[in-house]
Parts: structure tokens; C-alpha cells; sequence
């Protein structure tokens, strides 16, 4: 068995999340998500973009395969930085790193504070493991990781650093 690659788990996520979208209707914050969107004027892709109602990108991010070096954990710098960077140059206003274990919600935009303080939100969505196994229970994976973000996205401000929660 060829082992999955990360395009086609974030394919696999983004097909959730839309299906998930559909399902909840128009109350629901999200209207779709989108896989390698480019940033403005980049050569490089986000991985995984969600729009609100309106059409406007209200969080994006990259994700991590945890069996590969960069994907071990979602706070790595260079990962970080990256997903960082991106969201900023597009003004979306929140991003994510994404183990698939582990989901941290960063704010971009905190003046004067060091990167590693605009953590927002960490869920740990599996156990961690030294390998990757796609999940069992991916369309609860996908919800899990709407929910991280939906309850904010009515606000996004006034957002209280860091809560932690467990969906697995």
C-alpha cells in the first residue's frame, strides 16, 4: 500500500469540510474551503483555506503529515513562520498548523508580541503517533477541526489565549 501523501489528505479534508459546510447551512460560518491557494504575488501555496459567507479568506493554514521530519509537530518554527507569513500577506486575520494529531489556531496580526505568543487554540484531534495512519473517523476529524475554528469565527476577536481541548 503506497502511503498518502499530504495533497491527498488535505484533498481528502477539504472534501469534508465542504460536505460539512453544505450540511450546516447557511448559519454556519464557513462556506468552503479551498487547497493550495497561492498568496498574493507567491510561488509558494497555503495548503488549506476557508471562506467565509461573504467570499472573504478567514483562516488559513498548512498541514503536516506527523511520519514526516517537518510534521512531528505543529509548532515547528520554520512551519509556523511559513503559515504566518502567508496569511499575513493575504490579511486573513487567523492561520493553523496541522499535524493531523495536533491542530494550533495562531492570530496573525499581535504587534509587538513574539510569534510564539499568537497562539490562539490547541486541539489534540488523535493520539499521538510515530507514524501516520489517515484517521478512522475522518469526517469527525474535519468537524473537529470546524469546531476549533467556527466558534470563533462569529467574533474572531475577543479571543482568549490558549485553551486547550481533546476531540479524540
Amino acid at each position: 500500500m503506497n502511503p498518502l501523501h499530504e495533497v491527498q489528505f488535505v484533498g481528502n479534508v477539504k472534501s469534508w469540510i465542504d460536505e460539512i459546510c453544505r450540511a450546516e447551512g447557511s448559519d454556519f460560518p464557513f462556506a468552503k474551503a479551498e487547497m493550495e491557494d497561492y498568496p498574493s504575488g507567491k510561488r509558494t501555496r497555503k495548503d488549506l483555506v476557508l471562506f467565509d459567507r461573504a467570499g472573504k479568506k478567514v483562516l488559513s493554514g498548512e498541514v503536516k503529515l506527523p511520519d514526516r521530519v517537518d510534521g512531528r509537530t505543529p509548532y515547528d518554527s520554520e512551519l509556523v513562520e511559513d503559515a504566518h507569513q502567508k496569511a499575513s500577506i493575504d490579511g486573513i486575520d487567523y492561520f493553523f498548523t496541522w499535524n493531523v494529531n495536533s491542530f494550533v489556531l495562531w492570530q496573525t496580526y499581535k504587534p509587538g508580541t513574539p510569534l510564539a505568543d499568537h497562539r490562539v487554540l490547541v486541539i489534540f484531534l488523535a493520539r499521538a503517533l510515530p507514524h501516520f495512519r489517515p484517521p478512522r473517523h475522518p469526517r469527525a476529524t474535519a468537524a473537529g477541526f470546524l469546531s476549533a475554528s467556527s466558534g470563533l469565527a462569529s467574533g474572531w476577536s475577543g479571543v482568549s489565549p490558549v485553551a486547550s481541548s481533546t476531540t479524540a
